[in-house]
C-alpha cells in the first residue's frame, strides 16, 4: 500500500475528484499496533499543550507534544462543543464524507528523534489509501469520524517521555437533570473567551435536562442568573435554590433555557 508523503488532505480529495487512479492493496504490515484512546488534552509546565493517549486496559500511556490550535480543536470536540461554522477538521470529514470515503483508523507508526509520525488509512470505492499526517491532525480527524486510533507498540516503548500531570476536567453526572457534566479544560476555555463554565456531554432522553431544552456541546455559563465556573459552583447553586433557568453558549449564541 503506498503512502503519500507530506501531502495535504486538501491535494489528495482534489485528487479523488480529478479522477485518479486507485491504489491498490499491498500485504499486511508487519509491526504490532496497540488501540489507544484520547485520555486528555494537558498543558505542562511550561504550558505547552500534550495530548495524552492511553490504552484501553490503562497500562500504557503515551504524551504526545503538539500544537496550540489543533490541541483546541481536539478538547473542543472531545467535550462536544458547537461551533457556529466548520473549523478545518470538520472540513476534512465533510470532504471525505462528500467523497464516499471512509477513515478505517488513524496509526502513530513512526518516532525519529522528538518527532511523532501519522498514517490516515482511508477506504472508498476505488480502493485504499494511506496518508502522511502529523499526529495531532490525524487523531483530530479520528474523533471526528469516530475511528480507532492505534500506536505501534515499538514507538510506545521507545518514546522514553514523562507523562505530565492531569489538570482539570471533573465530570458530573446530575440525577436530577439526567445530563453529564464536564469543566471545560483550559484550552477551550481560552478558545472561547471564557473565565470557566461546563460542558454538557451527555443528555438522557426524556429526562428534566432535555425538557429544559439542552442538548450535548451546550456550556452552561450560568444557573438561575449566577456565574457556574465549576462542578462545586453547579452544585452550591441547585443545592440552594434549585433550579428555575439555565444559559447557555450554543454555536456563537448565548441562550437562557427556563423550566
Amino acid at each position: 500500500m503506498k503512502v503519500f508523503k507530506p501531502l495535504t488532505f486538501f491535494f489528495v480529495t482534489l485528487c479523488f475528484l480529478y479522477n485518479c487512479k486507485a491504489i491498490g492493496k499491498s500485504p499486511e504490515e508487519k509491526r504490532k499496533l496497540v488501540e489507544m484512546v484520547v485520555k486528555n488534552v494537558l498543558v505542562d509546565r511550561n504550558g505547552n499543550p500534550v495530548i495524552l493517549l492511553e490504552d484501553k486496559n490503562g497500562t500504557k500511556r503515551l504524551p504526545i507534544w503538539i500544537g496550540f490550535a489543533e490541541a483546541r480543536a481536539i478538547a473542543m470536540e472531545l467535550e462536544k462543543v458547537e461551533v457556529p461554522r466548520p473549523m478545518t477538521h470538520d472540513l476534512l470529514k465533510n470532504i471525505l464524507n462528500t467523497l464516499e470515503i471512509n477513515v478505517v483508523k488513524v496509526v502513530i507508526s513512526d518516532l525519529k528523534g522528538s518527532t511523532f509520525y501519522a498514517e490516515i488509512h482511508l477506504k472508498g470505492k476505488r480502493g485504499r489509501w494511506i496518508i502522511d499526517a502529523r499526529p495531532s491532525d490525524a487523531i483530530a480527524l479520528s474523533l471526528r469520524t469516530n475511528s480507532p486510533i492505534y500506536v505501534v507498540e515499538d514507538v510506545i516503548e521507545r518514546s522514553g517521555l514523562d507523562v505530565p500531570e492531569e489538570e482539570g476536567g471533573k465530570v458530573l453526572y446530575d440525577k436530577q437533570l439526567g445530563l453529564f457534566l464536564e469543566e471545560l479544560r483550559p484550552l477551550v476555555k481560552e478558545a472561547l473567551e471564557l473565565k470557566g463554565g461546563l460542558a454538557v456531554t451527555e443528555v438522557e432522553e426524556g429526562s428534566e435536562g432535555e425538557k429544559i431544552g439542552l442538548k450535548p456541546g451546550d456550556i452552561i455559563i450560568m444557573v438561575n442568573s449566577e456565574e457556574v465556573s465549576t462542578i462545586e459552583d453547579f452544585d452550591k447553586v441547585i443545592t440552594s435554590s434549585g433550579i428555575k433557568s439555565i444559559t447557555v453558549i450554543r454555536g456563537n449564541e448565548k441562550i437562557e433555557l427556563k423550566k
